[in-house]
């Protein structure tokens, strides 16, 4: 079901419809990105707003592309895995 919710990044509102198991999520990422914003404006001052938020945006998809080369890792290894498992599987079922 979508619902109607308003949220304020670096102090514009915009309102948007979102379906309901999805507004927590967007309510920490609003969260997190203010965090972001703040903690860049308390170390640089007064800094133009278009630079900290392509600060937080180059930061935050650094985390995203973190996230999928370890995710690509882990499908490599558990992939080995499978191979492995597949090869000692073969291997007795000719010892038989």
């Amino acid at each position: 079901m979508k619902q109607n919710i308003t949220i304020r990044i670096a102090k514009e509102e915009f309102s948007l419809e979102v379906d309901a198991e999805l507004e927590e999520g967007i309510r920490v990422a609003v969260d997190n990105v203010n965090d972001s914003i703040d903690n860049l404006l308390s170390r640089y001052g007064n800094v133009d707003m278009q630079k900290v938020l392509s600060i937080v945006l180059l930061n935050e998809e650094m985390k995203i592309v973190d996230l999928e080369n370890r995710n690509s890792r882990q499908v490599n290894d558990i992939m080995g895995d499978i191979e492995a498992l597949d090869a000692k599987l073969e291997e007795y079922l000719l010892s038989r």
